[in-house]
C-alpha cells in the first residue's frame, strides 16, 4: 500500500499547473512583440523613401 501512495506522491510531483504554460506563452509572446518591434522600422525605411522621392542612402 505504501508503495502505491509514493508513486502516486512522485507522479503529484511532476503533474504541472497550467499556469506554468501560461507564463511560457505569454512570455514567448513578449519576445517576439519586442524583435518585431524592433525590425519592423527597419524594413519600412525602403518603401518610406520611396514615397518621399529621396535615395535610400538618405533615409539610413
Amino acid at each position: 500500500m505504501s508503495e502505491v501512495a509514493n508513486s502516486k506522491e512522485r507522479n503529484d510531483q511532476f503533474d504541472e499547473p497550467p499556469a506554468s504554460w501560461l507564463s511560457v506563452l505569454s512570455l514567448a509572446f513578449g519576445a517576439f512583440c519586442l524583435v518585431t518591434a524592433e525590425f519592423l522600422p527597419i524594413t519600412l525605411l525602403t518603401p518610406i523613401a520611396t514615397e518621399l522621392g529621396v535615395s535610400k542612402g538618405v533615409v539610413d
